[in-house]
């Protein structure tokens, strides 16, 4: 493949609540675009010794993965990697940004349970008194 085979209109846009299924829809698309080793960096290095040729098919692959991002996020996306100068920093960055997502969402909700049994609680309490008054 020499281009970017898929239609602008069926590309996922990252938003602020869309993390989870952007990032997979991302890695399948950095799989069939045949750059998924650029961006995650699975060992792409190139020795010393490179030919230029493979150098410039690194080049090209990087420059492909870095566009892909580039037209997946939204603006508040875009500004946050818009200086990053490969796709793997660009990917870096957007998993740092939303990294925490997950823990945050985990001490929401336990402390909504927490507060949740502490209601019900209260409401045992005043039932017992009450029903110990007559």
């Amino acid at each position: 493949m020499t281009g970017i085979d898929v239609p602008a209109a069926n590309l996922p846009i990252l938003t602020e609540k869309n993390w989870n299924r952007w990032n997979t829809q991302m890695r399948v698309l950095f799989r069939f675009q045949d750059v998924s080793d650029v961006v995650e960096g699975n060992g792409l290095e190139l020795d010393l010794g490179a030919s230029e040729d493979q150098k410039a098919a690194v080049r090209r692959k990087d420059n492909k993965a870095l566009f892909l991002i580039h037209q997946c996020v939204d603006d508040t996306h875009f500004e946050k990697i818009q200086n990053a100068i490969t796709a793997r920093e660009a990917w870096s960055i957007l998993v740092r940004c939303h990294a925490g997502g997950e823990n945050i969402k985990k001490v929401k909700l336990q402390t909504l349970r927490r507060q949740y049994s502490y209601c019900r609680w209260k409401i045992v309490i005043k039932l017992v008194n009450t029903s110990t008054r007559f």
